[in-house]
């Protein structure tokens, strides 16, 4: 693999087309990393025309991949989620932009009818590493606004790691936007608009009619529910 990245940085050019599959998976976490970003930096300013497929879900954060100039890179996935009712795993064949989803293995251990009680030990196990440290930091987007990343429960602070268990709430709502899609003068899917919610905390705004109050501070956008969130459980 070491050769075959040599002989990509050897000939690649304005004119080249690189396809390269798991591009330095035969080394170590941290220098496969570092690796693969630094040829995406390097193909980059040289113009060359390339795809790569990677399981490296945390290349996205990175920072030398961040800086990159606008439209210079172009990230997209395929979808994998487990059916239960099928118990078969659907995949949509079809590109779509933006990360998927990070942690999907116990998903398809789900799909080859591996002891449920085996598959709830390692779903344990996996909310434990997962809480361990920020390495894991979800890059998930809302399919309202691809600058809103829903790591989080605003109104909680819970991680779920299922797929789906986040979902993107409009503190405005959408029935009050035009045909344009506008809220008086701002979009309904503005990121000031948007707020990640749990499927409990979800259900409870709703079914409870409160009310979100936003505050933007230097800081940050600081949310508050005029209720205690211990009571939206």
């Amino acid at each position: 693999e070491m050769s075959e990245l040599r002989t990509i940085l050897r000939n690649a050019d304005s004119r080249t087309l690189v396809l390269g599959d798991e591009l330095c998976r035969g080394t170590e976490s941290v220098s496969g990393t570092s690796l693969t970003v630094a040829t995406i930096t390097e193909l980059t300013e040289r113009k060359t025309s390339f795809i790569f497929s990677t399981h490296m879900h945390h290349l996205v954060t990175n920072p030398y991949i961040v800086e990159l100039p606008k439209n210079s890179l172009r990230i997209c996935h395929l979808v994998l989620r487990y059916d239960e009712t099928t118990k078969a795993l659907i995949y949509d064949r079809r590109l779509k932009e933006g990360h998927g989803e990070s942690i999907y293995g116990l998903e398809v251990a789900m799909s080859l009818s591996i002891d449920p009680a085996f598959i709830r030990k390692a779903s344990e196990i996996r909310r434990s590493v997962v809480n361990q440290g920020d390495q894991f930091l979800s890059t998930r987007k809302s399919k309202y606004n691809k600058k809103v990343y829903m790591d989080s429960c605003t109104v909680c602070g819970r991680k779920p790691q299922g797929i789906g268990e986040l979902h993107t709430h409009h503190i405005n709502e959408q029935a009050k936007a035009d045909e344009n899609g506008y809220i008086e003068h701002y979009h309904k899917d503005s990121s000031f608009n948007l707020i990640t919610l749990c499927e409990s905390c979800h259900k409870s705004l709703h079914s409870n009619g409160l009310k979100i109050i936003t505050q933007q501070t230097p800081s940050g956008k600081i949310v508050k529910i005029p209720i205690d969130s211990n009571k939206l459980k």
